[in-house]
């Protein structure tokens, strides 16, 4: 009787990876070891058999170091391990000490959050209107612009954005003096400042504001150095620079004559007047 021997050889048990082993929570990558009709495969996940996986490919979504057992009628080999690794989907979040509408000249200090501790230190990009800002790459940033601000937080493999901050700075008004800054004694000026909308006024004298003088013109009649507060709609407050409103005393006139001031009708006198500044 004549018993025909099969030499079953051992299976070739690659493991080829379709992609990244290291990639961001939520993403995956498929495993495929060489494909062969007469093949069978059992996965294992840390040396731990994975049931119901009896392919030749595998799709990873876990951290871990994967092996495949294959076998080629009873000749069985396993393969050399492949070590997937899944980052920790990192968060991208912006506090913000309000407020966060204020008047130009301010700022608010916007912080993103810092990786939690034992993990590798986040990067960070700051946008304004979806615009990187050029050379912020710090975990804080002064915010003084209008605009809608954002941050990439990395950890080197996930990345991800923060949802906006909106920040408004509005305008300063323009405070200004305008109108005769010079009376005579007894006299006054008006002084008017910037007209706008809305705008609110209070007047000061040598720094000291001046009661009831919150129109847009004023009346000086005293000398000394004058200053208005405009106030916008949005509560943002200009002074403007010293003008200085001088007062000029008024002349002393004297009249002298020649001779006596009663005479005879067709006699005369001679009236002089002299004008001399006062003091």
């Amino acid at each position: 009787e004549i018993v025909e021997v099969v030499e079953n050889q051992f299976p070739d048990a690659t493991i080829t990876p379709t992609g990244p082993v290291d990639f961001c929570q939520g993403g995956s990558v498929v495993l495929n070891a060489v494909e062969d009709p007469d093949y069978t495969y059992q996965w294992f996940l840390n040396g731990e058999e994975i049931e119901n996986n009896t392919g030749s490919s595998l799709t990873v979504t876990a951290s871990g170091s994967y092996t495949v057992v294959v076998n080629n009628s009873g000749c069985e080999r396993t393969s050399s391990p492949i070590v997937v690794r899944v980052s920790t989907q990192n968060t991208a979040a912006i506090s913000v000490i309000p407020p966060t509408t204020f008047c130009q000249g301010g700022s608010a200090l916007l912080t993103a959050n810092l990786a939690p501790e034992g993990q590798t230190a986040y990067t960070y990009n700051w946008l304004r209107n979806g615009a990187a800002i050029p050379g912020e790459t710090g975990n804080t940033y002064a915010a003084s612009q209008s605009g809608d601000y954002q941050v990439v937080v990395s950890n080197g493999t996930c990345t991800k954005t923060s949802e906006p901050v909106t920040i408004t700075v509005n305008p300063l008004p323009t405070a200004t003096i305008s109108g005769e800054t010079a009376f005579c004694e007894g006299g006054s000026v008006t002084l008017r400042a910037t007209e706008g909308t809305d705008y609110t006024y209070q007047w000061f004298r040598g720094g000291a504001a001046i009661a009831g003088a919150t129109e847009m013109e004023y009346v000086a009649s005293v000398p000394g150095n004058y200053t208005v507060r405009v106030t916008s709609e949005s509560d943002c407050s200009t002074t403007s620079a010293v003008t200085v409103v001088t007062m000029n005393p008024l002349p002393v006139a004297t009249i002298s004559t020649n001779g006596p001031t009663a005479f005879c009708a067709g006699s005369a006198v001679t009236l002089s007047t002299v004008v001399a500044p006062q003091g």
